[in-house]
Order: C-alpha cells, then structure tokens, then sequence
C-alpha cells in the first residue's frame, strides 16, 4: 500500500466517502441539512448529528453552541487534514458505523 494511502489524512479521506455515499450515514447527516449543497458533504449537518449525539449520551451539555464548537473538528476529519482517535470513536458511535467500515477506518488511521 502506498505511503499516501494510509494514516489520518486518508482515513479521513474514506470517512467523507462513507458518508457521502447514498445509505445509512448519508440519510443521517442529511435530516440535519438546512441547506442543501449537492454532491458534497454538508460539514453543518454532521456536526449537528454530532452534537446530538454527545447530548443523548450525556457527553455534553445541551446548548445551541455545540454544533460550532465541532465544527474545525468536523472540517479537519472529512478534508484529511486531521482525523484523531477520539474524533474517529465520535463519528463511530454517531454514525453507527457498520464493523467493517469502522475496522477500514481504524487500519487506515493506524497506517
């Protein structure tokens, strides 16, 4: 495997892919979009499915500033320019990965 295929940017990279594609994760994001923007990633609707997230599991406190707290954090994960562990376990549980989506993620991020 190529160097450039593996670690946080091209885990981040697949993770966008994930969601963009037309299923599961992408109906998720896309009951948050308040504006449509197609053929991309709405980064606004994921953190909103973030931030509801953290709030139904007691992770964070409900308030309407959570969404922009996530938002460089969502940015930095879906351009690869950034994807952590702990970012990775988010987008896991709030997104319900399948098994084997989470196990590619994790195998690229571990390069």
């Amino acid at each position: 495997m190529d160097v450039r295929s593996t670690g946080p940017a091209a885990a981040g990279r697949h993770l966008a892919d994930l969601l963009a594609r037309p299923g599961p994760y992408r109906t998720r994001w896309l009951r948050h979009v308040a504006r449509a923007t197609p053929d991309r990633v709405n980064q606004a609707a994921v953190t909103r499915v973030l931030a509801h997230w953290l709030w139904l599991n007691g992770e964070a406190a409900e308030s309407d500033t959570l969404p922009r707290a996530l938002r460089d954090r969502v940015s930095r994960a879906l351009t690869g320019r950034m994807l952590s562990a702990g970012t990775l376990r988010l987008f896991a549980a709030a997104f319900a990965l399948a098994e084997q989506d989470e196990a590619d993620l994790w195998a690229l991020l571990d390069g």
